[in-house]
């Protein structure tokens, strides 16, 4: 065939020729991205002499496969399912005789049948191979036409020795590419750089070599592993992620396909090496060097942004080392300053702030140090709800900002945004108002939207206080704008929708936060992504109208079914994002909302069922499962009781005795006054 091992392996046969060795001594080849049919690609009958071989060709798509059998230079028999059907020469095993037999039953009595499927089946029995298979170790080795084979095997050993003196040694790769790993310690503890070497093989002639650095971190991935799963950044996957990249723009390679383009290979990649790498790493000898490298806005395919996994990496290295100071301080700052490019981001880093205080109770005491005069957003928050925001231009916006009298800057944010920030930056004061600049999906002229598009006031403060700073911001958006009509989660959110201006009072951000918006673009552009959008979902898990008297706004009168729960992966998505802002926003919003309970069970047994109540001043739960003691506790009203509930809740559900969601009746209802529950996302009312 003309191949030869490179000595580089791989966990799937992701490159255009891998080669395997099976536990009988038979050896595995696979041909990844054939252009022909195996039996025209190869001599197979040149191939088979002296001994005997199984060649399987498949085609992803139109149910095209082929099987034969191969022994001492003949072929004995051959399988191929071509539009659908069996057609076969020669004999299979006899093993098999029982599935040909009925497949053929099937096509005379004109059922659909599926030869292709069954090919493969008795393939993957043959060969110990499926298309696309992946193995838990890198078994898969590398083949190449013998020179190139030859100059890869040069290149290896030149770049290992290259590297070498530098401190790098090999380790074993990070991802299931073809690639080279090499790694060296860095000045922080339990974090090394790695360079990894990427090789592409569709060439006409010869390899092209790619490079990139990284830093990793066996600690912070062992930590991301124990915490949520929300907690950890939306990239974040159970291999050790890179906790930063070097971003250089565009990528860099080099085409190795002459052995005297070796030397000159090696060189450039070391030029990278001791150039760029070197220089990106001399930014990050310390912690407090890397505190300042993920507060710097990091530049992607997408622009200029901050990295979340870089910025919580770094808060848990600070953690893990006891610099809980400094990892306060840039959490606070990142929940608090940042604008994030999606809200799933914004709540996997809450998520991630609050699992820390709850497993590092050093942290946790920092974390409550900071912060705690809310006088500021007390402050300005009368100017905005009293502020006359006209179309939304710059116009109409400076004489807020003139008024409010901070420092005004224009925001780091995307390439194509220019967001109006006004920021009172201090280690006991951490204040923000934001105009969010109109971006270009949003249709400004079809939607009605002028230059900004939302104005948000921040201020991150102390869990300790936050309590009492949300009741005094409360009561002074009812002094200004009358009761919430609307109030719900997560984040305790109370909304003042009027015929212009939207104002929101909530938590979102790790402290109190205010916004206005304007009314109909937003409920516009909402109203058509989850019309004709995918994966547009809605920001609420649960309102209730009020009913309050003296209310002087509106509410909103159109309303957005979830996503039915058809699994139970699905239902505990639901029930674990629903009943944490339960039990903690329901005692921030009293008097507004002040009860909600629930229940689940199956019609058919009335004896099974799960119940449970959330209010301003306790939380509830009663499961009554077949031939269990009933379960009864009682708990306070706090987001972590929300989230034992939760648990409790989602277990249980599993011994219902049925197969999906789909068979549960659920129930939920805010039983207190006027109240009206208008709203929960539980999945039962798509």
């Amino acid at each position: 065939m003309g191949l030869a091992p490179t000595g580089i392996w791989a966990d799937s046969p992701a490159e255009p020729f891998v080669g395997r060795q099976l536990p009988d001594g038979r050896y595995l080849i696979v041909e990844d991205r054939a252009t022909e049919e195996v039996a025209d690609t190869w001599d197979l009958a040149a191939l088979s002499r002296g001994g005997g071989l199984w060649a399987v060709s498949e085609i992803d798509g139109p149910g095209y496969a082929y099987l034969s059998r191969w022994h001492d230079g003949e072929q004995q028999c051959e399988v191929l399912s071509d539009g659908g059907e069996w057609v076969q020469q020669g004999a299979l095993p006899a093993e098999f005789d029982p599935e040909v037999q009925q497949l053929r039953d099937e096509e005379d009595d004109g059922e659909d049948v599926h030869a292709a499927d069954l090919i493969l089946s008795i393939a993957k029995e043959l060969t110990d191979y499926v298309c696309g298979d992946v193995l838990d170790e890198r078994h898969y080795e590398l083949l190449a036409p013998v020179a190139q084979a030859a100059a890869l095997q040069q290149f290896r050993l030149a770049v290992t020795e290259a590297l070498s003196v530098r401190g790098f040694a090999p380790m074993e790769p990070n991802n299931s590419r073809a690639s080279l790993w090499f790694a060296a310690a860095t000045g922080l503890t339990g974090v090394q750089v790695a360079l990894e070497l990427t090789m592409d093989f569709n060439l006409p002639a010869g390899v092209r070599f790619g490079w990139a650095a990284q830093l990793l971190s066996q600690p912070v991935t062992e930590l991301f592993r124990t915490l949520p799963r929300t907690a950890a950044p939306l990239d974040w996957s159970s291999l050790v992620m890179p906790i930063d990249e070097l971003f250089t723009g565009l990528p860099r390679s080099i085409v190795i396909d002459d052995p005297d383009r070796i030397a000159e290979g090696v060189g450039q990649f070391v030029e990278f090496v001791d150039g760029p790498v070197a220089d990106w790493l001399a930014e990050r000898t310390t912690l407090t060097e890397l505190v300042a490298a993920a507060r710097q806005p990091q530049r992607r395919s997408y622009g200029m942004h901050i990295s979340p996994r870089l910025l919580q990496s770094a808060a848990a290295l600070c953690v893990l080392e006891y610099c809980d100071e400094l990892a306060s301080d840039l959490m606070a700052w990142f929940l608090a300053d940042y604008e994030f490019r999606n809200d799933q981001d914004r709540d996997r880093a809450e998520e991630f702030d609050r699992a820390l205080r709850d497993r590092f109770p050093s942290y946790d005491a920092a974390r409550a140090e900071q912060r705690t005069d809310f006088a500021p957003f007390l402050a300005v928050l009368p100017r905005i709800a009293n502020a006359h925001l006209g179309s939304w231009s710059r116009s109409d916006l400076d004489p807020l900002f003139e008024a409010v009298g901070w420092p005004i800057a224009i925001s780091e944010g995307r390439l194509f945004r220019e967001d109006l920030v006004a920021r009172l930056n201090g280690y006991a004061v951490r204040a923000s108002l934001h105009a969010s600049r109109t971006e270009d999906y949003m249709d400004a002229d079809r939607w009605g939207f002028g230059k900004y598009w939302r104005l948000t006031l921040r201020q991150s403060l102390s869990w300790r206080v936050m309590p009492e700073a949300y009741a005094a911001a409360l009561r002074s958006c009812v002094e200004l704008l009358g009761p919430p009509p609307v109030v719900g989660g997560p984040h305790a959110q109370a909304i003042w929708r009027g015929a212009n201006v939207t104002y929101t009072l909530s938590t979102r951000g790790g402290g109190l936060n205010f916004s206005a918006t304007p009314t109909e673009a937003v409920e516009g552009l909402e109203y058509w992504e989850w019309k004709w959008g995918d994966d547009w979902n809605p920001p609420e898990s649960w309102r209730v109208t009020t009913g309050a008297e003296g209310v002087r706004f509106g509410t909103q009168d159109w309303w957005v079914p979830e996503r039915r729960a058809e699994t139970w992966s699905m239902l505990d998505d639901y029930i674990t994002a629903l009943f944490p802002s339960l039990a903690g926003d329901l005692a921030l919003l009293a008097p507004y909302a002040t009860r909600v309970v629930w229940g689940f069970r199956v019609a058919e047994d009335p004896g099974t069922f799960i119940r449970g109540w959330f209010s301003d001043e306790s939380a509830g739960l009663d499961i009554h499962l077949p031939g269990a003691e009933p379960f009864v506790r009682a708990y306070p009203p706090a987001f972590e009781s929300g989230r034992r509930i939760a648990a409790e809740t989602t277990a249980a559900l599993r011994k219902f005795g049925v197969e999906s969601p789909t068979d549960l009746e659920m129930v939920a209802l805010a039983p207190s006054g006027t109240q009206k529950l208008d709203t929960i996302r539980l999945g039962f009312t798509g």
